[in-house]
């Protein structure tokens, strides 16, 4: 289910008319390990804080997976409310790498985070790139070098939150 809801079938149904929810898993980061909840609001993109980050290949802007890049599934993501705000952070680790937080809520391009271009499954949207830092820690973690003309291979970008720049949700 495109949720991201693991849904199980009842044993006795052939054809189930109900489902029932057995994990309610949130991947902040697209490809990296989700977090578990107990609850989660639902907006029209889908379970709040989901997929709301990715890698991009820092040349063709197309989002990156565990298919490419398997060592995506050892970066580890956590979530915590900034101490005396209403914030809240997100935490990447991973192994033998120091851990890196960053704010959830969507950067503005005059903080100096560049609108990028990105292709999610040929569809095209438009995200923030977090900076130099980012992609180096997370190429880091994919045993990726930099390239001294190219740069970073990967971007860690954030999805815009504009709707205008957003990926087209299927409706069903």
């Amino acid at each position: 289910v495109t949720l991201a809801v693991a849904l199980a079938r009842r044993a006795h149904d052939k054809k189930p008319k109900s489902y029932r929810i057995k994990d309610l898993i949130i991947y902040p980061i697209k490809s990296c390990k989700g977090i578990r909840l107990e609850s989660s609001p639902v907006a029209k993109t889908g379970l709040q804080s989901d997929r709301l980050f990715m890698l991009a290949d820092s040349e063709t802007g197309k989002f990156v997976s565990q298919r490419k890049y398997p060592r995506m599934c050892l970066i580890g993501t956590s979530m915590e409310n900034i101490a005396g705000t209403t914030a809240v952070q997100i935490t990447v680790s991973a192994p033998g790498m120091t851990s890196k937080s960053f704010p959830l809520a969507a950067p503005a391009p005059s903080v100096g985070h560049k609108r990028t271009n990105l292709d999610v499954w040929g569809e095209k949207c438009v995200g923030f790139d977090l900076g130099d830092e980012f992609a180096q820690w997370f190429s880091t973690v994919l045993g990726l070098k930099k390239d001294m003309f190219k740069g970073w291979p990967v971007r860690f970008v954030r999805i815009s939150e504009d709707p205008a720049d957003r990926r087209p949700t299927d409706p069903t």
